[in-house]
């Protein structure tokens, strides 16, 4: 069964690849709701900074796979370049950001993806865009939960 997770990031700065956001709750910046059509849609005000994503912090499973399945990013402003990566853990003893592994680069203002693009347990999406507005990202994503599920993606001629 797929999940649907709107972001509505009001801060007017650029997404910066690493910064997440609190945890949804009543009385806060961050909040989390579900529309009528099912959509978990996140709001985060002016002052929240946003960059990466677990998406098993949201689902409450941080040990399984998720799939990808589609994403929009879109902003109000000017936009010269951007992309999508996936952030993993870092070796023991290492300093700084994590590596990006970039797997989309943003096309435009709005920007759609369409595929199967596999996000391991452990694993991040980080969002980066020079865009200064508000942004909207979507992303329809499904847990992988069985091996046949990872074959047939797989399988999927590009």
């Amino acid at each position: 069964m797929s999940l649907t997770i709107q972001f509505n990031i009001n801060n007017p700065a650029e997404l910066d690849e690493y910064s997440e956001l609190e945890t949804p709750s009543a009385g806060s910046d961050v909040t989390k709701s579900v529309d009528a059509q099912g959509v978990v849609v996140i709001a985060a005000a002016a002052s929240e900074l946003f960059g990466a994503f677990d998406p098993g912090s949201l689902l409450g499973s941080r040990s399984g796979d998720f799939v990808l399945q589609s994403m929009q990013v879109s902003s109000t402003a000017d936009f010269s370049e951007g992309d999508v990566a996936l952030i993993g853990p870092q070796p023991p003893g290492a300093g700084g950001d994590p590596h990006r592994f970039v797997f989309h680069g943003l096309a435009g203002l709005h920007d759609l993806f369409v595929g199967g693009q596999i996000i391991p347990a452990g694993y991040k999406l980080s969002f980066r865009s020079d865009a200064t507005g508000p942004h909207v990202i979507r992303l329809t994503m499904w847990p992988i939960s069985r091996l046949e599920q990872i074959a047939a993606l797989l399988a999927v001629p590009s």
